[in-house]
């Protein structure tokens, strides 16, 4: 992993009017308009405190737990399918989509370490990065709604992840 295959959390978006908004947004605005009343009976609270909690949606924040669990459950199978145990897949899952503020952040090679993923540093791979470096050098000021880089898995990689999992 290098400057050049940085991660971001992944927030699922729900459309909302003529837009889109975080599904961690829609969550925590709940908590937030929930908050309110912790100390404060409905009769009791200020008519902004009403307010905010009548524009709350049951069906979007439903909607909006409901996709924050199904990606945590996708990457839960992606890591289980790369060996790492089912404790650990559910601590990273769980981390990926709910533990950043805005899927804006980056998550560099110290922090995928530190949320659980096995990276390896882009040192380690010189010719693998070169080729790559000189694929992006080609593409990267291309117009296009994709690039697509494929890969293939090595036989070696495949025969230790099939020894990894007896």
């Amino acid at each position: 992993m290098g400057m050049m295959s940085q991660l971001s959390p992944l927030d699922p978006q729900a459309k909302s009017g003529d837009g889109a908004v975080s599904a961690n947004s829609i969550v925590d605005a709940h908590q937030f308009v929930t908050r309110l009343f912790d100390d404060i009976a409905v009769e009791d609270a200020p008519y902004s405190y009403k307010a905010l909690a009548d524009k709350c949606d049951s069906v979007d924040i439903r909607d909006a737990l409901a996709s924050l669990s199904l990606m945590e459950e996708y990457i839960r199978e992606i890591l289980e399918d790369c060996g790492y145990s089912k404790e650990k897949c559910k601590k990273i899952s769980n981390r990926i989509v709910r533990g950043f503020k805005t899927h804006d952040e980056v998550i560099n090679i110290d922090k995928a370490k530190k949320l659980g993923l096995n990276v390896i540093p882009h040192s380690d791979f010189p010719t693998e990065w070169k080729l790559f470096r000189e694929w992006l050098a080609k593409y990267m000021l291309q117009s296009a709604d994709k690039h697509v880089i494929r890969f293939v898995i090595s036989e070696n990689l495949m025969k230790q992840s099939e020894l990894n999992k007896k």
